[in-house]
C-alpha cells in the first residue's frame, strides 16, 4: 500500500479547515473536552478525515470511560485515518500542550525511519504556519508525537515521507500499555529543535491511530487535551 497519498490526505484535508483568528486571552485552552460529545460522535469543531484509496479506515467513536467521563477510543485493522480540528493559536503565549492517551499494546514492526513502518498505535500532531516552500503538497510544519515500539524516548525524526514533520517519540515499549499515561510538552521548545526556527501560529491539531503499512492491528484512546501559558495548569473541567 502507498503510504504518501494517506498522510498527505490527511493533512491537507485538517489544514484545509483552518480559519485566522486570535485564541482566546485565558490561562488555558482546551482542545479536546470529549465529555461534550453526545451519543459517541465527535464534539463540535473536530472532523473524521477518512479517504477513498483506504477500503479499512480507522473508526472513532466516544465512549465512557472511569477516569475520564468520556473519551475518544480508536481502532485501526491495516487501515488509516484522524481526527482533525482547525486553530489559529500564538505557541508563544500557550506553549505547553498536554494529553492523555492509553493503548492496547504497540505495533510490531513500526518504525520512525522507513515508510513501511510508518505506523503508531497513537499520534498527537500540531501544525504551524510556514513561509517554507513545503513538501509533497503540505506547506506546514507539524511536530508529531507518538508512542514508539522500540526506539528510545526523546528520538526525534524527519518523516520518510514528508521532510516538514518532525516526529519525537513521546513514549515507548509496551510496559505501561493499558494505562492513561498524561504527557506534556513545550511546543516552542520542540519547535526550535525540530526546525532551528521560532514557531508561527498554530494552525491545527490532528489525533491519528493507524496500521496499513504493517499490515497490523492498533487499539488506543485518547483522552483531553489542552494548551496552557503553564505546565502546572489544571486540567479540563468535565463539565463545559
Amino acid at each position: 500500500m502507498i503510504r504518501m497519498p494517506i498522510f498527505t490526505s490527511v493533512l491537507l484535508c485538517w489544514l484545509l479547515l483552518a480559519v485566522p483568528g486570535d485564541g482566546p486571552a485565558e490561562q488555558r485552552i482546551d482542545l479536546g473536552v470529549w465529555t461534550s460529545a453526545e451519543d459517541g460522535r465527535l464534539p463540535g469543531g473536530w472532523r473524521l478525515l477518512t479517504f477513498p484509496s483506504i477500503s479499512a479506515a480507522t473508526s472513532y467513536e466516544v465512549v465512557p470511560d472511569p477516569v475520564y467521563g468520556q473519551v475518544v477510543e480508536a481502532q485501526s485493522s491495516e487501515g488509516a485515518g484522524g481526527i482533525g480540528r482547525s486553530l489559529s493559536i500564538d505557541p508563544l503565549s500557550y506553549p505547553i500542550l498536554t494529553w492523555s492517551w492509553k493503548i492496547a499494546d504497540t505495533i510490531s514492526g513500526s518504525s520512525l525511519w522507513h515508510k513501511s513502518g510508518d505506523d503508531f498505535p497513537v499520534r498527537v500532531m500540531i501544525s504551524f504556519k510556514s513561509d517554507s516552500a513545503g513538501h509533497r503538497g503540505l506547506k506546514d510544519n507539524i511536530l508529531c508525537y507518538v508512542w514508539a515500539t522500540d526506539e528510545p524516548i526523546g528520538s526525534v525524526a524527519i518523516n520518510p515521507i514528508h521532510s516538514n514533520i518532525r516526529t519525537f517519540v513521546a513514549l515507548s515499549g509496551s510496559d505501561r500499555r493499558g494505562e492513561w499515561i498524561e504527557m506534556s510538552r513545550n511546543l516552542v521548545e520542540d519547535y526550535r529543535v525540530a526546525f532551528s526556527e521560532e514557531p508561527e501560529a498554530v494552525t491545527g491539531l490532528v489525533l491519528m491511530t493507524d496500521s496499513d503499512n504493517t499490515g497490523s492491528e492498533a487499539h488506543a484512546w485518547y483522552g483531553p487535551l489542552w494548551l496552557s501559558s503553564d505546565i502546572a495548569a489544571p486540567p479540563p473541567d468535565p463539565s463545559k
